[in-house]
């Protein structure tokens, strides 16, 4: 089943191929981020949401310290975390390391998608 991670500003659709394609929504627009094994897809961004605090951070964005999370194939995306007023911001970049998208989760939106994380790990 596609899978689909959503707040209020954007939304990634994960496909239910095992080598999967990961598609981030944003204003009626979509934007093809790419591919990876959706069991890795999932793991990946499973064990970044569940952090408290960035242990060791790779970098800034925006001024937020984040952490490594999941690089996909083919076209290259990367995705950091950081965590700033309790908040998950989820950033994206591309191969360029030009920022796509900064996707902001408050915790309601963190539950939901570790839930709809979890069901699809329990059932793939």
């Amino acid at each position: 089943m596609v899978m689909r991670l959503e707040c209020a500003t954007h939304a990634l659709v994960i496909d239910d191929d095992e080598w999967a394609t990961v598609t981030l929504w944003e204003k009626n627009k979509e934007q093809e981020l790419g591919a990876e094994d959706r069991g890795v897809i999932i793991e990946k961004l499973r064990e970044g949401l569940q952090r408290n605090e960035i242990d060791e951070p790779v970098g800034k964005i925006y001024g937020v310290p984040v952490g490594w999370v999941l690089h996909l194939e083919e076209r290259h995306a990367s995705f950091y975390l950081g965590i700033e007023n309790a908040k998950r911001h989820l950033f994206i970049q591309d191969s360029e390391a030009q920022l796509l998208a900064e996707i902001i989760l408050d915790r309601e939106h963190v539950r939901d998608w570790l839930r709809t994380l979890g069901n699809a790990s329990a059932s793939h």
